[in-house]
């Protein structure tokens, strides 16, 4: 051990910053006990990460680091709070020092291979550039300039199987097969529900760290606060943070990552989520009537131990929004996505072809995806959209996504009704596709890709 502080106090006290400056606090932090684990040593002065290998030293500098609420001239930290994963191994030791004009650092390693809630993007966003870890190649970055997509907007309460359905029908159908999502309005909540959810997420979001540390998503898992798992040192990193939540079942609900501040959080999902499971049924069933099938025909397949699963995100602003997207192109794995938009700020873009376009706002209106186990499903009728979220340099901006997720066991393939002579069979039956879907997400690929024949 004595060796290994040798090395890293060598390295803080060889930079100017710190060569007059007395280390002041150590802490030695047992991760896990295994042999033959890699340690890492962090100087904090010039975000350096030192790796010792039996022996050897290899230096490797990176974007950023984060240690929770290290106090100044203290030997604790405020929050026990540390999530520190090397990539791919253990970690037996960390040793942290800090100098007493460096209290606090917030950001997280890109050579993380896990995800830390308290990297702050919020705090980051007052400098003056971001990290090399967000930065996306040229082709990649956003166009805030693009085109107004022309969704089809949609009154959910016409879908009912009703003789006057039709034309509201053949409406739903082109819009799913022309962009892959639609605009619903008349979906049963009032504008002032929709305001509280909105609020109540805003609240959140604004609580300090350490009370939304609370609610910190565990190892190996997507559940509760924080940022997206980080599985790769070329991973490029989201400006967002986010709340995951299992909505439904109830039983399924982990209500420790459901927040007690503001004291209506969990109130008002709660309405919110009943509400999503009347929708997403409509609209379902008015899927299938659309086609010409049963109206169950996609929701039995579906399974009647269906998940709704909601991601509440925040992107805050960015000093950088020609170079950062606040989600990276992608199309969801679920069934529907059910997404509640910020209707001050815009940001989400879908792709047609080759060109980005700036999705709809349209004030209360529910903006519905085609998700991939539709597409397959329906046999590549209803397609799937690629979207993104861009960033912006002023404003903070919020969304409420709501996927409705098939039950695992059940596979979903083409209904046989929509398979002939002029459109075969373009997808195999599935499993659980949502397992793959953040592996492909980070690697800029898509699940549905291994269901294509």
């Amino acid at each position: 051990m004595r060796f290994l502080f040798g090395r890293v106090l060598y390295g803080l006290i060889s930079t100017p910053y710190l060569r007059n400056k007395i280390v002041i606090t150590y802490l030695v932090m047992v991760i896990k006990n295994k042999p033959k684990c890699r340690l890492h040593h962090w100087d904090i002065s010039n975000i350096h990460l030192f790796e010792l290998h039996q022996g050897t030293r290899r230096h490797q500098e990176i974007s950023n680091i984060h240690l929770s609420g290290l106090h100044r001239g203290t030997e604790h930290l405020e929050h026990p709070f540390i999530q520190v994963i090397s990539r791919r191994e253990a970690i037996t030791e960390l040793l942290i020092i800090a100098a007493p004009s460096l209290p606090c650092l917030v950001a997280a390693p890109s050579s993380m291979a896990g995800s830390n809630p308290s990297s702050s993007v919020q705090e980051m966003g007052s400098k003056a550039e971001v990290p090399e870890g967000y930065i996306h190649k040229q082709r990649d970055r956003g166009a805030p300039d693009a085109p107004l997509m022309q969704a089809s907007v949609i009154d959910i309460g016409l879908l009912s199987a009703s003789p006057n359905s039709g034309p509201e029908l053949e409406k739903l159908r082109h819009g799913l097969q022309t962009w892959g999502c639609i605009l619903g309005i008349n979906h049963g909540m009032s504008p002032e529900f929709l305001e509280d959810v909105r609020h109540v997420i805003k609240q959140f979001f604004s609580c300090p760290m350490e009370e939304k540390l609370k609610y910190s998503m565990e190892e190996a898992e997507i559940e509760g606060y924080g940022n997206d798992k980080v599985l790769s040192d070329t991973q490029i990193l989201d400006w967002n943070h986010r709340l995951f939540l299992t909505l439904f079942p109830e039983e399924s609900r982990r209500v420790k990552h459901w927040p007690s501040n503001p004291h209506r959080f969990r109130e008002v999902i709660d309405e919110y989520s009943a509400n999503m499971r009347v929708v997403c049924e409509k609209i379902l069933k008015a899927m299938g009537r659309s086609l010409d099938l049963e109206e169950n025909s996609f929701v039995e397949q579906f399974g009647e131990r269906f998940e709704l699963a909601a991601r509440f995100n925040f992107y805050p602003p960015c000093p950088n929004p020609d170079l950062v997207l606040g989600a990276k192109p992608h199309a969801d794995v679920s069934a529907i996505t059910v997404l509640l938009q910020d209707e001050q700020v815009e940001g989400l873009q879908f792709l047609k072809g080759d060109e980005w376009f700036n999705a709809s706002i349209l004030p209360d209106a529910l903006l519905v995806l085609v998700g991939d186990q539709v597409e397959i499903a329906s046999n590549g009728i209803f397609k799937s959209p690629v979207h993104r979220v861009l960033t912006n340099s002023k404003s903070e901006r919020i969304s409420l996504a709501v996927f409705y997720v098939p039950d695992s066991k059940k596979e979903v393939g083409p209904l046989e009704t929509l398979i002939d002579e002029t459109q075969p069979r373009s997808y195999k039956p599935v499993k659980n596709l949502v397992d793959l879907y953040f592996e492909y997400y980070q690697r800029g690929r898509r699940p549905i890709e291994t269901a294509r024949i």
